[in-house]
């Protein structure tokens, strides 16, 4: 007598469901995945204003005045991770704006906030005009 072993394993439309469920739930989980790092790489950008206010302050302890001149202050135009270019939009003898701006690296470009200001009577704001004072990541 001939004994039949069965052999267990999986048929191919049982593989194929399988991956056609993996691949649905990467194509849902993937963009809230990039969503949540470009929120990561803001830190980059508020982390470089705050840098550069700083170095303003410096600046006028010593000169009485503000600068627009990034080289006075040794700051590179882009924050250290480069996922902003960091700007002095108003600059006088009495008051700054600094600007960070997303740029395509890492697709940083795609954030919902794409700019963040920082002024120098400690006002910090959004692209749309909001603040963020109370807290780096309210969005």
């Amino acid at each position: 007598m001939h004994t039949i072993n069965k052999t267990k394993g999986f048929t191919l439309i049982e593989l194929m469901i399988t991956v056609a469920i993996v691949a649905i739930l990467v194509s849902i989980a993937y963009p809230s995945y990039q969503d949540s790092v470009r929120k990561g790489h803001r830190n980059d950008g508020q982390a470089a204003l705050m840098d550069l206010a700083g170095r303003q302050e410096a600046h006028y302890a010593k000169n009485a005045t503000y600068t627009t001149d990034r080289r006075d202050l040794n700051f590179p135009q882009k924050s250290p991770e480069e996922y902003y270019n960091i700007n002095i939009n108003i600059g006088n003898a009495t008051s700054y704006r600094l600007t960070a701006v997303a740029q395509a690296k890492g697709g940083q470009n795609q954030d919902k906030i794409k700019r963040f200001r920082l002024h120098s009577d400690g006002r910090k704001q959004y692209d749309d005009g909001s603040s963020w004072s109370n807290g780096w990541s309210g969005r």
